[in-house]
């Protein structure tokens, strides 16, 4: 046997609470078993507590999970990642291989931070156009500079399904697949994919390795472009589905395992399980972040009160989070759209728009058993940043705000909303704000009876938009 070699992609940490961490790494074809070491000191030489081993094999393409608790609230660690064959020949993680990092745990009572939500990152199939390539190595420093306590990586993780391809062999950083156009949709393409995009900009490696992550998959990193449910996963499009399930899984959607398991009833399992929709207290505000492709009706399906977008499961699921929430704050992270249409899909039924029903009964639900003014919508996938309101089915309920940011792709028909329709319910939005052709994160400074949300432009860190929250009087 031979000592392992760290990915070029670099590890990435998540599954952050008070008392845990977790860590994604992967190696090449030496490793047997992944450890995630933590350290009270940036030398890395007081040991606090390590993780037990997670098994590296053929059938994780040497990618796997491991899991800390036990750690103190509060407090900053440092971490490395440590590898070995099986045999006694270990490697240790270090920041030049962006496999070692630092991270501060969640205080347990209410206390000044910041979040930032991101969606579309398309970066690994921009890997040859070397103005986007530079832009996006700025994007992720300008993110890195904000003092960010974690981050939430709400769909399109990386983009599966488009693009030019380049086979130049699985896991090659160079190697781009679309695999949508395939019956044979391999886990080796959607693996490939998640390589190249995260392995094509240092900068991007050096945040996910520092910066605690919270995921969630969208379209396409779920299978393919505004796909809908199992319902629909038939055919050639079932093998996708379940191999792109798997392949976000191994890489990013692990991490958010502790948090699952924490519900009564829950517990997640790699490679299996299909509901990964989550929640986290962060005081003083509860986080929500919902699965809007895998339960979902079919979008030709007529609009009406039994057309879902989540599923009757994860819809009880976060009536019930409203309903018995004892924060201050509510922020729904939901990787759709609530209403509008943009000139990429202006004739696609994919968002919130053809679910207005269900969404008008979200809407409507907050206003009856939660906190209104002191909720915030924060979604994706449209690309754009922009704000409006919400009232449900009477104008005299309170606003709720939606915030539409998360955008990193400048491109052409992804820049600006064109039309705003309120769906069969005729209960939509009320536009507030766009912002047109700039990339683009929704920012949230939380402190003990307050949170600041803003629009930021990620290209040159400005606040273009922001808004106030109280808790109520």
């Amino acid at each position: 046997m031979t000592t392992p070699a760290f990915a070029p992609e670099g590890c990435r940490i998540g599954g952050l609470t008070s008392t845990t961490i977790a860590m994604v790494g992967r190696t090449d074809s030496e490793g047997a078993n992944l450890y995630l070491d933590i350290y009270n000191d940036k030398d890395r030489l007081k040991l606090v507590t390590s993780s037990s081993a997670a098994l590296l094999t053929s059938d994780n393409n040497y990618q796997a999970t491991a899991y800390v608790s036990g750690l103190t609230p509060n407090r900053q660690y440092w971490w490395r990642a440590r590898a070995d064959d099986g045999a006694g020949n270990s490697l240790n993680g270090s920041e030049n291989t962006w496999s070692a990092g630092v991270f501060t745990t969640l205080s347990e009572s209410a206390t000044h931070y910041k979040i930032c939500v991101l969606s579309d990152r398309p970066w690994g199939m921009s890997r040859n156009n070397a103005t986007y390539v530079s832009m996006f190595r700025q994007v992720c420093a300008n993110l890195g500079n904000l003092g960010l306590t974690a981050i939430f990586l709400r769909g399109d993780v990386y983009y599966s399904d488009i693009g030019t391809e380049a086979d130049n062999g699985y896991y090659d950083v160079t190697s781009w697949y679309v695999p949508v156009l395939d019956a044979d949709a391999t886990i080796e393409k959607y693996r490939s994919n998640f390589i190249t995009t995260q392995s094509l900009i240092n900068e991007s490696k050096k945040l996910h390795a520092n910066i605690p992550t919270f995921y969630m998959w969208d379209d396409h990193d779920r299978c393919k472009n505004d796909c809908g449910g199992r319902e629909e996963a038939t055919g050639d499009l079932a093998t996708r589905w379940n191999n792109a399930r798997q392949a976000g899984h191994e890489a990013y959607m692990g991490l958010n395992k502790p948090l699952i398991d924490a519900e009564a009833g829950r517990t997640w399992t790699h490679n299996v399980s299909e509901d990964s929709y989550y929640y986290i207290d962060i005081p003083p505000v509860r986080w929500i972040v919902t699965d809007n492709r895998s339960f979902r009706s079919l979008k030709t399906d007529t609009d009406s009160t039994s057309k879902t977008m989540l599923g009757a499961t994860q819809k009880a699921w976060l009536k019930n989070l409203i309903l018995n929430n004892d924060q201050d704050f509510l922020v729904i992270l939901s990787p759709i759209m609530f209403d509008g249409y943009h000139g990429w899909n202006e004739s696609t039924n994919d968002g919130w728009v053809s679910y207005s029903y269900e969404r008008d009964e979200i809407i409507d639900y907050i206003q009856t058993y939660g906190k209104p003014e002191q909720t915030i919508i924060a979604s994706g996938d449209t690309h754009i940043g922009c704000v409006a309101t919400y009232r449900g089915a009477s104008s005299t309920n309170s606003e709720i705000y939606e915030i539409t940011a998360g955008h990193n792709w400048a491109v052409s028909g992804h820049d600006v909303v064109n039309g705003w329709k309120a769906g069969a319910t005729g209960n939509g939005g009320e536009p507030k704000f766009f912002l047109k052709n700039k990339m683009c994160t929704a920012f949230f400074e939380v402190f003990s009876n307050r949170l600041v949300v803003s629009i930021i432009t990620t290209e040159d860190s400005k606040i273009v938009w922001s808004r106030e929250f109280k808790v109520s009087a």
